[in-house]
C-alpha cells in the first residue's frame, strides 16, 4: 500500500484502535480490538528483521526512525510512521498499557515479546 496521512483514535471504552483519514473520520483505513494486537515493533529499537524490506526501503531516513509495525493475532500487519521520535515513544508506551489492560479484561494471552515498548 501507499503512504497515506492518517490519524488514529481510541474511544473512551478503550476497546478499539482505528486509523482513519484526517479529512474524513468515516473513511477508516484500519480498525481492530486493542486486545487483538499481538505486538508492536519499532524499527529504531527492534531492527529490520521483523519489517518488510520494501517498506523499510520506501521510508526516508527520518521516517525509519519513527516507523512502527502493529501485528495482530490474526497475522494482519499495519505499518505506521509517527510524526516525531517523542510521539513514537508516547504511542508505544500508551499502547503497551492499553494492550495489557485489554488482555486482562478479555483473558487474552500476553504479548510474545517485551522489546520495542511492548
Amino acid at each position: 500500500g501507499d503512504k497515506k496521512p492518517a490519524i488514529y483514535r481510541i474511544p473512551k471504552t478503550l476497546e478499539f484502535f482505528t486509523v482513519s483519514s484526517p479529512a474524513d473520520a468515516t473513511q477508516t483505513f484500519f480498525s481492530c480490538r486493542i486486545s487483538e494486537i499481538q505486538d508492536v515493533y519499532c524499527l529504531a529499537e527492534d531492527g529490520q528483521s521483523c519489517f518488510d524490506a520494501k517498506v523499510v526501503q520506501a521510508a526516508t531516513e527520518k521516517e525509519r526512525d519513527q516507523l512502527l509495525l502493529l501485528v495482530l493475532r490474526t497475522g494482519s500487519r499495519l505499518y505506521m510512521i509517527e510524526e516525531t521520535a517523542a510521539s513514537r515513544d508516547n504511542f508505544l508506551e500508551c499502547l503497551r498499557i492499553l494492550c495489557i489492560y485489554a488482555q486482562a479484561a478479555t483473558g487474552a494471552p500476553p504479548q510474545k515479546k517485551a522489546t520495542g515498548g511492548m
